[in-house]
C-alpha cells in the first residue's frame, strides 16, 4: 500500500534546499537512523541535480514526491507531470549513447539507494530506500540482547578451603 507523504516542485538548483527539507522531515517522522539518513539525502539530492541539469535546457520544473509503502520510503523525481518510466521509442543508437551518459551520472545514486528506476530519457527517477529492513535488523539485535539479559543464570562461587 502506497501512502503519499508530500510533494514539492522545484525549478532551479537554488531551490534544492526545499527537497532537502522534505527528505529531512520524512526521515525524522519515520525515525530513520542517521547512518541511513545520509544515504537518502545524498542519493536524492544527486538525482535532483542530475535531472535539473537536464532541465535547464528545457526550462521546466521538477516534482519531488515522497511515498511510504510496505518496503520503506520511495522518492519519485519527475521532470514533467505526465512522464513515467515507459520507453520513449527513440533510435537505438541514441538510447545507447544516452544510457552511457546516465550510467556515469547514476553511479552514486544507485550505490546509495536500494532500488533505482530511471526513465530512458533520464527525466524520471524512482529511488526506493528500504527502511523497514534497517529497523527490523536493529529490532532483532535488541531482542537478542534482551533475551541474553533475562536468561543470565546466577553463578555460585565455591569457597576454597585453602
Amino acid at each position: 500500500m502506497n501512502k503519499p507523504i508530500g510533494e514539492i516542485c522545484i525549478s532551479s538548483e537554488s531551490e534544492i534546499y526545499r527537497a532537502e527539507r522534505l527528505v529531512e522531515e520524512v526521515c525524522d517522522y519515520y525515525h530513520v537512523g542517521s547512518e541511513y539518513f545520509a544515504n537518502i539525502m545524498l542519493g536524492t539530492t544527486e538525482a535532483i541535480r542530475m535531472i535539473l541539469k537536464r532541465k535547464t535546457e528545457i526550462g521546466e520544473s521538477l516534482t519531488v514526491s515522497a511515498i511510504k509503502n510496505d518496503k520503506g520510503l520511495l522518492f519519485i523525481l519527475k521532470g514533467e507531470p505526465g512522464e513515467d518510466l515507459s520507453d520513449t521509442g527513440d533510435d537505438p543508437l541514441d538510447q545507447a549513447v544516452e544510457k552511457e551518459r546516465l550510467s556515469r551520472e547514476l553511479f552514486i545514486i544507485r550505490s546509495l539507494a536500494d532500488t533505482t528506476k530511471v526513465s530512458a530519457n533520464g527525466k524520471v527517477i524512482n529511488l526506493v530506500f528500504r527502511t523497514t529492513s534497517v529497523d527490523a535488523e536493529r529490532s532483532v539485535g535488541r531482542i537478542g540482547l534482551l533475551k541474553d539479559y533475562y536468561q543470565r543464570k546466577a553463578v555460585k562461587i565455591k569457597k576454597s578451603d585453602a
